[in-house]
């Protein structure tokens, strides 16, 4: 537990091995995405890093992404945005059919500039098909949202400790970092 690995002198740490990685991170544009009911518009926009197609999409038209995956682990999604002074504040994300989760979005920029916010928490995904829903939400009823993709990033152990007696302490990270 985190209690134990807080609690433990630093010496254990010491020898600590990198866990083994051979896992993908995946993706997703939101151009690519399925409406539900009506379609969400596609925009071109230059943005930093080049001109690229975003989908903008209103409180009435929620959408959903399939994506598959390969191996049995815990990945994390997160999604990219546009961050815009004119956009809503908050976007739902359903992963499975699981519970909804709201992902905030930091809107305050006077200028078009790309944000990456975390949608779902580690979460453990079956090798096959899986579907994320994405809907605009929040206060304000008119808000758009410009969604440019979705990452699907596993989570991996970095290091691996023997506490003894059985037990194990792992710290996690995404190979994003």
């Amino acid at each position: 537990t985190l209690l134990e690995v807080g609690t433990t002198s630093g010496a254990r740490y010491l020898s600590s091995h990198p866990t083994p990685v051979g896992l993908e991170t995946l993706i997703v544009d939101a151009v690519d995405g399925r409406p539900v009911r009506e379609a969400f518009a596609v925009e071109e926009l230059d943005l930093p890093g080049g001109r690229r197609k975003v989908a903008r999409m209103g409180r009435d038209e929620p959408f959903w992404l399939r994506f598959e995956v390969r191996d049995n682990a815990y990945y994390r999604v997160d999604m990219v945005y546009v961050k815009d002074s004119r956009v809503g504040r908050v976007v739902d994300v359903r992963l499975d059919g699981d519970s909804i989760i709201e992902v905030p979005l930091d809107s305050s920029s006077r200028t078009l500039s790309m944000k990456r916010a975390p949608a779902v928490p580690a979460t453990e995904l079956a090798p096959g098909l899986h579907t994320l829903g994405v809907r605009s939400s929040g206060l304000w009823q008119s808000g758009e949202v410009l969604l440019d993709a979705f990452v699907i990033q596993p989570i991996v152990g970095w290091r691996t400790w023997d506490l003894g007696g059985g037990r194990f302490a792992t710290i996690m990270r995404n190979l994003g970092e």
